[in-house]
Formats: C-alpha cells, sequence, structure tokens
C-alpha cells in the first residue's frame, strides 16, 4: 500500500452532524466527506457508534471525486491519514486514535474516546509532515 498512517490526540472545529449520518452541512450523496482541496471524496461507516460509555469505530473509504463513485476502486488519500477528537466547549482533545489500513483507499479508524457527554468535533485530515493539506469535520453531541 506504502501509504503512511498515523492516529493522533486531539484538538478542534464544526457543528451540526447528526451521530447516526456523521455527514457535514450540505453533504452530496455522491461525495458526502469532501477533500475539497485535495478532490476526493471519503464514506464512513461506524463499526462501533459514538458513546461515552464505550470506544468508537469506523471504517472510511477514499475515492477520487472525479469518478463520481467510490465503486468500483477506492484510492489512497493523498496524505497520511489523521483523525483527532477535540471538544471545543471544554477546550481539551482525548487520547489518541488507531488507524489500521485494509486495502488500497480503507481504513478502519479505532479508539476514538468520547469521555465525557457534550459536542465533540471529529478532525479527519489528510497530513503531509507537520502540514494539515485538507480537512472534513464533523461534530456529534453525546
Amino acid at each position: 500500500m506504502g501509504m503512511k498512517v498515523l492516529g493522533t490526540g486531539v484538538m478542534g472545529i464544526f457543528l451540526g452532524v447528526a451521530l447516526l449520518g456523521a455527514r457535514p452541512a450540505q453533504a452530496d450523496a455522491a461525495c458526502p466527506l469532501e477533500f475539497k482541496k485535495l478532490k476526493q471524496c471519503a464514506s464512513i461507516e461506524w463499526i462501533s457508534q459514538p458513546s461515552t460509555e464505550r470506544e468508537g469505530a469506523f471504517t472510511i473509504r477514499f475515492w477520487s471525486k472525479a469518478s463520481g463513485k467510490p465503486a468500483p476502486r477506492y484510492e489512497d488519500p493523498k496524505g497520511t491519514l489523521v483523525a483527532r477528537l477535540f471538544m471545543p466547549t471544554m477546550g481539551h482533545g482525548s487520547s489518541p486514535t488507531r488507524i489500521v489500513p485494509h486495502e488500497t483507499g480503507v481504513f478502519d479508524v479505532q479508539k476514538l474516546r468520547f469521555m465525557m457527554p457534550g459536542h465533540w468535533d471529529l478532525h479527519i485530515e489528510l497530513k503531509k509532515a507537520s502540514v494539515v493539506l485538507d480537512e472534513v469535520v464533523l461534530g456529534f453531541d453525546l
């Protein structure tokens, strides 16, 4: 696969995403999570829903925006995949996440720890070294 992936601690951003839908406002059905600068799309499928009582986990799949559809081929993200949580009202994050690659363009994001009730932002970042190339932020109210 040749793709470098990191799980990292936590920091903050965006509001208003439905807990089960996990889609940013004005999401396009053909591109549920759009990384506009890098012209890539992604979708997430929850393995374990966000909760204060147990760790959350999801699978994320990437494809080219130009293709207009994810199947039959996924592609690796155009940067190092990082997922981090931040609770903006409290000014803190959570423990590091773990990213497990499966196949080209498909990863599990594990160890999402929503430590307390309230609003949380999930940052899905594509990075090169310490520079964020593109980012999608999903908000959750627990």
